[in-house]
């Protein structure tokens, strides 16, 4: 029996998950894949990452409660040290991270502390909206500490040389 893929709602869990946000007077910033994707990558958006003040995790998770499928917890891989929640709404994940963690540089492999500095940002609209977002010289390198495929996809889509 052949499995049908489920259809992700971008805009619909965007907006739902900013009104959220917003509605709680959570600082939040757009990174990640689809901070890449308004600087110009083309690649299929796996999830929408979004930097939150610290210890907002648990103010919203009553808010999102039925959509949780990981956290609010400790999320610790070979790239990251974070405070994480991912959520499905319409078939879109949303990855919620506290603003204060660390990553792991893969050049170097050191570990490196990382706070997001809300001030510092970008207003785009996105779906209609006016939304905060990392700036494209800040994206451009946390992607580059990273270097993961997906990083280097991102890299080079924006415009630089790897």
């Amino acid at each position: 029996m052949k499995k049908t893929p489920i259809k992700r709602r971008t805009k619909e869990a965007f907006c739902w998950i900013v009104e959220i946000l917003r509605g709680l007077h959570i600082p939040f910033l757009i990174t990640g894949g689809f901070a890449a994707k308004l600087y110009g990558s083309r690649r299929q958006l796996a999830d929408i990452d979004i930097d939150i003040a610290d210890k907002s995790l648990i103010k919203i998770k009553g808010f999102v409660e039925p959509w949780i499928t990981f956290g609010p917890a400790r999320f610790t891989d070979i790239y990251w040290d974070i405070r994480l929640m991912t959520l499905r709404y319409k078939g879109q994940l949303i990855d919620l991270t506290e603003a204060s963690g660390s990553l792991r540089d893969k050049k170097t492999k050191q570990k490196i502390p990382i706070r997001t500095n809300f001030n510092r940002r970008v207003i785009k609209t996105v779906y209609g909206l006016h939304i905060p977002v990392m700036p494209k010289p800040l994206l451009i390198q946390y992607k580059n500490l990273l270097l993961r495929p997906v990083d280097q996809r991102d890299l080079r889509a924006m415009g630089v040389k790897i």
